[in-house]
């Protein structure tokens, strides 16, 4: 399994090109294992024991048992094109829906692109779910893609842009998407900017 989605958002809306990476393993894990405080370079989480990551300045890939695996990136970049902002959101997701199914993702489901509650005037928000493969090696999950204004600059316009998605083993999914949730909860963040909505 390769991971997308942590690469997608940070590296290919708006230059057209995918880098994806082999996440950390993890061994397989007993159920009942307890919970326990992890730390790495710029965050801090609570998961299962065995439980592992990959840290970055701008992002985290957490992996476990049953193909359990958590990626966060986030990024400032070059907004989608559009002559209004409107325009410019539409662009962007449109580019995310492409860039998954081009990648080999299947879509399940999308939410309405919305403004979350507390978020900046400009801030947007999509939910997809997601599946690929089949059999043995079906991945399920759910990502969701932030986007949001942030400044203009020499007649350039920058966007924040962030991905959050969970996934396993398709056959595992509801057991394991709870405590990926939880995890995600669970994230602190120390390092430069930040990867929350902003208020």
């Amino acid at each position: 399994m390769r991971k997308l989605l942590l690469a997608l958002v940070a590296a290919l809306l708006l230059t057209g090109t995918l880098v994806a990476t082999s996440p950390a393993q993890a061994g397989p894990v007993g159920r009942g294992e307890p919970t326990v405080p992890h730390t790495c370079t710029n965050w801090a989480w609570s998961g299962p024991q065995s439980w592992t990551a990959s840290c970055g300045t701008y992002g985290i890939t957490i992996t476990g048992d049953r193909g359990a695996t958590l990626d966060l990136g986030f990024s400032t970049t070059i907004c989608a094109k559009g002559a209004t902002y409107a325009q410019s959101v539409k662009n962007y997701y449109k580019s995310v829906q492409a860039s998954l199914k081009e990648s080999g993702w299947k879509l399940d489901a999308t939410s309405p692109i919305a403004r979350p509650q507390g978020a900046s005037p400009h801030y947007r928000s999509q939910m997809i779910s997601f599946h690929t493969g089949r059999g043995a090696k079906k991945m399920q999950g759910v990502a969701t893609f932030d986007y949001d204004f942030t400044s203009t600059s020499g007649g350039t316009s920058y966007c924040y842009q962030r991905s959050i998605a969970r996934y396993a083993k398709a056959s595992a999914w509801n057991g394991v998407k709870g405590t990926l949730a939880k995890v995600e909860d669970s994230l602190a963040y120390s390092g430069p900017g930040g990867y929350e909505a902003q208020d």
